[in-house]
Parts: structure tokens; sequence; C-alpha cells
């Protein structure tokens, strides 16, 4: 409500549509759109987009943390969410002959440990809560760095193809 509130002081005319809950992968994501896009406000203009799936896609099986082939196909899962999402969202709202566009701004996922594999104890769940656990080795770490390297990178793959903007997250958080 607060950020709808704030859009339409500051632009006016602006219609908010919140989609997201927190936990889900972009399947659940993408199962949600596909329930509820016939519901979602008629557009006048444009539609920006917000989409920041990928976290739970990465952080919610340690196997995909973990070995590559598991990172390679869960970010292969998560291209074709965005895509279908995107295909979506673009047959809904965009009309490029009547000037209507649809643009996307993708995050990709934070580092939490800022590429030290280590994090406060205090933070205990999800990517951190594995990273605390006493049997994941230095070695263990680095591999889950570098397959979420990987991963972020399949996101900009997908970003640039669907015509979406890449928000470096990991980037603005590394530290």
């Amino acid at each position: 409500a607060y950020a709808s509130h704030h859009l339409k002081v500051l632009y006016g005319a602006v219609q908010f549509k919140d989609n997201a809950s927190s936990g889900d992968t972009s399947g659940d994501q993408l199962s949600a759109l596909k329930s509820s896009i016939a519901f979602f406000p008629q557009a006048s203009g444009d539609v920006l987009v917000s989409l920041t799936c990928g976290g739970n896609d990465f952080n919610n099986d340690i196997n995909v943390m973990l070995f590559r082939a598991q990172t390679e196909a869960a970010a292969a899962k998560l291209q074709d969410n965005y895509r279908e999402i995107a295909r979506l969202i673009r047959q809904k709202y965009e009309n490029v002959q009547a000037g209507k566009r649809v643009a996307f701004l993708i995050t990709n996922v934070t580092d939490p440990t800022g590429g030290t594999g280590n994090v406060p104890m205090q933070y205990n769940d999800g990517f951190c809560k594995t990273i605390h656990n006493p049997l994941f080795t230095p070695q263990l770490r680095a591999n889950a760095i570098a397959n979420l390297e990987f991963f972020n990178g399949k996101i900009a793959e997908v970003a640039a193809e669907i015509g979406g903007n890449l928000v470096d997250s990991h980037a603005m958080f590394y530290d």
C-alpha cells in the first residue's frame, strides 16, 4: 500500500500490482501469474515490471548451491520461467502499434557473504543457514559462491534475451 501511494504521489495515475510472495521460486511466481493475470488492472500506457526471482531457486536446494550440474539445471529452469513470465505480461499489456510497451527490471541474486563465504551468526535462514553448517567447508563455500556467479550470469543472459534491464543487486550489496 505504501509503494502504491508513493508512486501515485510522485507520478499521478500510476497503478501498482504486487504479485510477489516471500519464499516463492520463479516457478511459484509463474504459477501465481498464470492464475491471477486475468485480474491484473488494465493499463492505458506503458507498464514497468520488476522481476525479483531466483534467490529461492538457488538457495532452497543445497545441491543447486554446491554442484554445477544442478546449478545449470536450476538456472535453465529459471530462464524458462522468466521467458514465460515475460511472454504472459507482454501478451496482456504490450501493443507496440498503439504505443504501449512493457519494460522489465530484473534483479539478480545477492551474495550475503560479500564473496567471503561467511556471514554473522544472526543471519540464519536460507543461504546463510547453510553456510553456518559446520559441515560446510571452505571449499564448499567457494563452490557455492562460484555457482552463484554462474547462476547470476544466466539471469543476465535471460534479461538481455527478453529485452529486460538487469538491476545488479549482487554488486550493490556485495560489501
